[in-house]
């Protein structure tokens, strides 16, 4: 994304942001316009497998505790789109139709408590600060414990499609997370 280094530039060259700030801006530019770019496709994609309801909630779910979880991420736009897509035909596609209480309960538990001791994972192009990293921690629990309370709430109203959806959006943000630990992110690149 040329025009976003041209972009990430003026503003350095322009006195707006420090040099050391550039590669955060252009991150945060990337991470933003790419989540744009490609929920249209990933709902449709979702409303196939699925339902809208059971999409929705995945979507909702994974975004609001993801933006403080962090934890791996593609190399390229495309990669972003096809692992997005895959994730979510794995997750509301298959996963979704292999829940029982069991399962949820145990793969509830399982992610929050992941989230808990590993959030946020500091990628390398956001250079948190500690005092960044400790109110991430804090807002990643909070919005996990939120997430799944509401999963429980809407189970136990029998809004079934969007407590699945959102249980499985908590779950693949966790195993997201977890990812981020393994060396080099796995077949990610940390440094993009």
């Amino acid at each position: 994304m040329k025009c976003l280094e041209s972009f990430v530039t003026e503003c350095v060259e322009s006195g707006y942001i420090s040099h050391n700030k550039a590669p955060w801006l252009k991150y945060a530019l990337e991470k933003r316009i790419s989540s744009l770019i490609i929920i249209i496709p990933l709902l449709f994609v979702g409303t196939i497998v699925s339902s809208f309801n059971a999409a929705i909630a995945f979507y909702i779910s994974c975004r609001s505790v993801r933006s403080y979880t962090n934890g791996i991420h593609a190399k390229s736009l495309t990669g972003c789109f096809l692992g997005s897509l895959t994730s979510e035909i794995c997750f509301l596609g298959i996963l979704r139709h292999l829940l029982t209480f069991e399962i949820k309960s145990t793969i509830m538990l399982l992610s929050v408590v992941l989230i808990w001791l590993l959030a946020p994972y500091n990628h390398p192009n956001m250079a948190l600060s500690e005092e960044e990293i400790r109110v991430c921690a804090l807002k990643a629990k909070k919005r996990s414990l939120f997430v799944a309370v509401i999963t429980l709430v809407l189970d136990t109203i029998s809004m079934h499609d969007m407590a699945e959806g959102a249980l499985l959006g908590l779950v693949m943000t966790s195993l997201m997370l977890t990812i981020s630990y393994f060396p080099k992110g796995g077949c990610f690149n940390e440094n993009e």
